[in-house]
């Protein structure tokens, strides 16, 4: 997937309050301006690509957060960043399997390691439909 520095979002986590922040709409929030105030932090970039978790699917206060600037019908579903932790319903093996988003050699992925020890690296773009983001690296997501 290919698109402007301008269109790039990032977050960030802060190790010392246990707290993620988010880069504002370019508009709003210049990517100059987030690296200058988190730029010491984990920084992960956003994919660009949205999971398929539906507006039902949202905790109630997750979706009163949405709605407070949004409606219902604008809910693309959960947007992948790096360090985000996936479900994948893998329609090849009819198998549910987890896996790790990463920015690899220009792209996006995620990787699921098996309990053989079998290592198995997923093209994010390809497989997008399939995958509800179910936390990160740092934090698990409450439900």
């Amino acid at each position: 997937m290919d698109y402007k520095l301008s269109e790039k979002k990032f977050r960030a986590w802060d190790e010392k309050t246990q707290h993620m922040f988010f880069q504002g709409d370019p508009d709003l929030e210049t990517i100059q301006s987030f690296f200058f105030h988190w730029g010491d932090k984990e920084l992960m970039l956003s994919s660009g690509l949205f999971d398929n978790t539906s507006f039902n699917e949202l905790s109630k206060e997750e979706q009163e957060n949405w709605l407070k600037d949004h409606n219902e019908y604008e809910w693309k579903g959960i947007q992948i960043y790096e360090g985000d932790i996936v479900e994948f319903n893998n329609p090849l093996i009819n198998e549910v399997v987890f896996g790790e988003v990463s920015f690899k050699n220009g792209s996006f992925i995620f990787i699921s390691c098996f309990k053989d020890g079998w290592i198995a690296k997923y093209p994010l773009d390809e497989n997008v439909k399939y995958l509800k983001v179910i936390g990160n690296i740092f934090q698990q997501k409450e439900k």
